[in-house]
Formats: C-alpha cells, sequence, structure tokens
C-alpha cells in the first residue's frame, strides 16, 4: 500500500469552499469510480476520535470521469479557528469488498475573514 498524495488546503474563515479533485491512474488517464464512495474530514490532531471539527460534502455527480468535488459551508468553515493548525484526509471505500484507502491527506490552513 502506497501513502496517500499530499495536498495542503487554505481554507479562508465563514466562506464556502470547494476543492476539485480529478483520480487519475499511473498514465494519467482518469479512473472511473464507480462502485467507490468518499469521505473527507477537518480534525484539529490527526488521530482524534469523536466529532471531526468538519465533514465535507462530496459530490460524486462525475465518477465516470474521476472527478470528485469535496465542499464545506460558509457555516462550518466559520466553526474553524483561524490560525490554529488542522489537519484533513480523503478516504476512499471500495463499496463491493469494503476496502478503505486514504488517497490525499494534508494540513489545513484556515485564514481568518475581513468582511464580515
Amino acid at each position: 500500500m502506497s501513502a496517500p498524495g499530499v495536498r495542503n488546503l487554505s481554507i479562508v474563515h465563514r466562506d464556502s469552499y470547494a476543492h476539485t479533485i480529478t483520480i487519475v491512474d499511473a498514465n494519467s488517464a482518469p479512473v472511473v469510480l464507480t462502485g467507490r464512495t468518499y469521505d473527507a474530514q477537518i480534525r484539529a490532531q490527526p488521530a482524534e476520535s469523536g466529532t471531526a471539527d468538519a465533514s465535507f460534502t462530496v459530490d460524486l455527480t462525475n465518477l465516470a470521469t474521476g472527478v470528485i468535488v469535496i465542499s464545506l459551508t460558509a457555516g462550518q468553515t466559520g466553526a474553524l479557528i483561524p490560525g490554529l493548525p488542522y489537519f484533513w484526509d480523503l478516504q476512499e471505500t471500495v463499496t463491493a469488498s469494503t476496502f478503505k484507502t486514504t488517497i490525499l491527506a494534508g494540513r489545513v490552513s484556515v485564514v481568518q475573514d475581513v468582511t464580515v
């Protein structure tokens, strides 16, 4: 099993947030994602148990083209504390086998907004 890809995120406090991810194979061709589900969360500590600080909505509309979109509402980003270090990851589950793999992970920076 390989280590997850690293993708650090920068989120503006109290703004809606969306991030498009295209999953490709070794030849950079999009992977058909049918039969897979995805979960993504933000936590203050990577191995923390209990409730996540934020759970992304995962849009699976474009599974045939290898594209997923993860998003947070303005209310969700407003609950994150600017300047506090956070961590996130994206996990893939193959539905038929329930095999779960973390495919992306990284740090989350929450930037203080100015306009309220």
